[in-house]
């Protein structure tokens, strides 16, 4: 699976325990830069900087980069569900890789397309799918 292309070659992978313990691919942050000391460098959104990757909770490891995007595509009606019961996020592109993995893309509030972060998804809603509207998760008693 190869997710954002990098302009070093180089990935910085973010899991938390429970994304190791049960197999999920966690986080992938393109290593930006390397500073003088040679830590690799990933851009913080949150301060707006670049800070070693080792600084930002749950880094496991760098990886090598395999592929680049080869194609980005209209999201087509597909849409993101959330855990939490809200309204479902539309998927604005899906950003393809030379291996085929697709990586959708959905709007933040400033109106940017970001990629998707699975640790607050229940899952996909496909084109024309008569519940994408009304979207909630199943209650304790449905699962049961």
């Amino acid at each position: 699976m190869t997710l954002p292309t990098s302009p070093t070659g180089w990935l910085a992978v973010y899991r938390t325990a429970e994304e190791v313990e049960s197999k999920k691919p966690g986080r992938f942050m393109p290593v930006d830069a390397w500073a003088p000391n040679g830590d690799a460098l990933v851009v913080d959104r949150r301060v707006g900087q670049r800070v070693p990757a080792v600084s930002l909770p749950h880094f496991r490891q760098l990886q090598e980069a395999e592929g680049s995007v080869a194609a980005v595509v209209p999201g087509q009606g597909w849409s993101v569900a959330h855990l939490d019961g809200a309204a479902p996020d539309p998927v604005v592109a899906w950003v393809i890789d030379r291996s085929g993995f697709a990586l959708p893309l959905i709007a933040s509030a400033d109106g940017y397309a970001e990629p998707w972060e699975p640790q607050n998804c229940d899952g996909f809603l496909a084109p024309g799918d008569p519940d994408a509207s009304s979207y909630r998760p199943a209650s304790e008693k449905e699962t049961n």
